[in-house]
């Protein structure tokens, strides 16, 4: 690893060096995301004072180990949703449902018509793409009345005998 990380003499202390590369090896970064993990937490350790009065006993690097954990969480969470919408995309390329179906088509269109006007937003967004978490800003309302709208309507299309489709 050592070939790949940047020097950072007289910029930042090398203990914290050593901790950026230590704590992104444990979490599962490779050799190759090292050096630009270490660029932006350079940045975000130069801006950081350490003050013992606000550190409710803590040591130095229990907050510096803590503040560059918490960066690398999120570098992994960012890559994850990135990930997941690159699959999504993907499997989107695919029509609906195949020449062979365009019964189905229709059948899931007449159903999705007999829904109310807000099952209705919630269904096309889902096809959309939306996420769970995501409808709830879109359609001002809390996960749990998504969640009650989605069992909604996979019952009316169960009802519809069209709910084959929802395995797609």
């Amino acid at each position: 690893m050592d070939d790949f990380m940047p020097k950072y003499d007289g910029v930042l202390e090398q203990w914290k060096v050593d901790l950026i590369a230590e704590r992104a090896k444990r979490m599962g970064f490779g050799k190759h995301d090292v050096p630009d993990l270490m660029q932006r937490l350079a940045m975000i350790l130069r801006r950081f004072k350490y003050d013992p009065a606000n550190a409710h006993g803590a040591q130095e690097s229990t907050v510096v180990q803590a503040l560059i954990d918490k960066h690398l969480l999120f570098v992994r969470r960012t890559a994850a949703r990135y990930q997941a919408k690159v699959e999504f995309a993907s499997a989107r390329t695919e029509p609906m449902c195949q020449g062979d179906d365009e019964y189905l088509v229709l059948d899931v269109q007449q159903a999705i018509a007999t829904l109310s006007k807000r099952d209705q937003a919630i269904c096309r967004a889902l096809m959309a793409g939306y996420s769970k978490h995501a409808l709830t800003s879109r359609m001002r309302c809390g996960l749990y009345t998504i969640e009650r709208a989605m069992r909604r309507i996979a019952e009316r299309f169960e009802e519809l005998e069209v709910d084959g489709w929802l395995d797609r």
